[in-house]
């Protein structure tokens, strides 16, 4: 099952702060994926993919892409705990 998280109402500093320890903790716990919504319009959508490009996530994700269904869902691919 994939965990998914809802970023409506959030700020730029919380959102951030919300992924960064879901992308953390889900590469810790082995999971695959995390589903991240983040609505189809609206800053958070622009600024998450540019986010996640950051240096300090090389080490736990794989590769980002939105959702084909909703592209309002940015889905997290995350590479293996080793």
């Amino acid at each position: 099952m994939q965990k998914e998280i809802d970023l409506h109402g959030e700020t730029q500093n919380e959102a951030f702060s919300i992924v960064k320890k879901a992308v953390i903790n889900g590469f810790i716990n082995g999971e695959k994926t995390l589903r991240i919504v983040t609505g189809k319009s609206g800053i958070l959508k622009q600024k998450l993919p540019l986010w996640l490009e950051a240096e300090q996530f090389e080490e736990y994700i794989r590769k980002t892409d939105f959702d084909r269904n909703n592209t309002g869902v940015l889905i997290i691919y995350l590479k293996k705990n080793k």
